[in-house]
């Protein structure tokens, strides 16, 4: 097996200030709800109903924490990209699978702007940040209608997508 049949890459997901200012405000949110029905129930003289909205709370933000940490993993096997999210180090979940071969239209690195041809595509943004230097999409289309994937790319993983389609694939100016 020629060893650019298969690569694997991964990247951790960067979030923004935004999103940390939500959870806390969802957080919160959620202890005044939980702590308001609490103090309710417990005047009442309903015990249980307290217990169970406390449980209710916490496990409300149990699941919330799981979807915080997120890697996406990269996956080139000859000629079928995967990606994969893994949530928190223990949950995977396969987002996307293209076949370079038959289904890609273009690998070229992003600069931020809808690439042409890419109008009305679906967009799947696997990217570590906005900002990522070393961005890059495939545009494709699959059962008639288009997607349009964005990745952080090591200049390995474009080196072995390059081997796999080359009439599709373009280099940034210094990967060679």
């Amino acid at each position: 097996m020629d060893e650019r049949n298969f690569y694997e890459y991964a990247v951790k997901k960067q979030n923004p200030p935004l999103f940390y200012i939500k959870a806390a405000a969802i957080l919160l949110g959620v202890f005044a709800l939980v702590a308001a029905a609490s103090a309710a129930a417990i005047a009442n003289g309903v015990g249980f109903l307290a217990i169970l909205f406390i449980a209710g709370g916490v496990g409300f933000l149990w699941y919330l924490s799981r979807f915080c940490a997120v890697e996406y993993e990269f996956t080139q096997t000859e000629d079928v990209f995967d990606v994969a999210a893994i949530y928190n180090k223990q949950y995977r979940r396969e987002k996307l699978s293209v076949d370079l071969r038959a289904s890609a239209k273009r690998i070229a690195p992003y600069g931020g702007k809808t690439p042409a041809g890419a109008d009305g595509a679906k967009v799947y943004d696997f990217r570590s940040s906005p900002q990522a230097q070393n961005a890059y999409y495939i545009l494709f289309e699959r059962d008639g209608a288009r997607g349009l994937v964005l990745f952080d790319a090591a200049p390995r993983m474009i080196e072995h997508l390059f081997y796999q389609a080359p009439s599709i694939t373009e280099r940034m100016p210094t990967d060679t």
